[in-house]
């Protein structure tokens, strides 16, 4: 009987330890509630970060907006091309080629992404091609003509592949628009489009 009672006895202090050991399902939610009452408090200075980010980000935005409205418009694209051309024409670089032979200067100019062209538009003044280089126009790739009036002074004429998105609108002659000169530098530059190539010369009108 004693080993009996002895057996019962423990067999309830196991239980009672183990009773100990498990939570009731109303501790259980509490120590959930809890922790999720912790975690809420993380993650809220979190947010608060990310919201002060986006309004700084969004502050910027608006002011440089205001600021961009209220520039000035910049010069034509005429104007920046005149100047772009004159500087060199001023400059006149060494030529790279010397022929006046304009199949033998498209063999030169072959990493160009266009051919030069004969202008019908200076068919009939009184110059002659000497030579050329490469350079460019607007930030692309293009052939510095260089040719000599008849009164034996230089000249210089541009060609490049005609972007409307980077030259914007420039007259067409075969419409009958007449080009555009512009004064840059002390020299006038004539600038037109034909064949698809931009056209601007210094140094001699068309």
């Amino acid at each position: 009987m004693r080993r009996a009672s002895g057996a019962v006895g423990l067999k309830e202090a196991v239980r009672e330890h183990q009773n100990r050991q498990h939570l009731s399902p109303q501790q259980l939610e509490q120590l959930l509630a809890m922790q999720g009452v912790a975690l809420e408090r993380r993650r809220t200075p979190r947010r608060g970060l990310m919201s002060a980010v986006a309004g700084v980000v969004l502050a910027f935005a608006v002011g440089w907006l205001a600021v961009w409205s209220q520039l000035p418009p910049g010069p034509p694209v005429t104007e920046l091309i005149a100047d772009e051309v004159a500087r060199n024409h001023l400059k006149r670089e060494p030529m790279e080629v010397t022929t006046g032979d304009l199949p033998a200067l498209r063999s030169y100019f072959r990493q160009l992404d266009f051919r030069p062209v004969d202008s019908d538009l200076l068919a009939a003044a009184d110059t002659r091609l000497v030579g050329g280089r490469y350079c460019s126009l607007q930030g692309h790739i293009a052939a510095q003509l260089h040719f000599m009036t008849a009164a034996g002074d230089p000249g210089t004429l541009y060609q490049a592949r005609y972007d409307p998105e980077v030259f914007g609108v420039l007259p067409r002659p075969a419409r009958g628009e007449a080009p555009a000169t512009v004064e840059a530098r002390g020299v006038a530059v004539t600038i037109w489009v034909e064949r698809g190539v931009v056209f601007a010369m210094a140094g001699a009108g068309p």
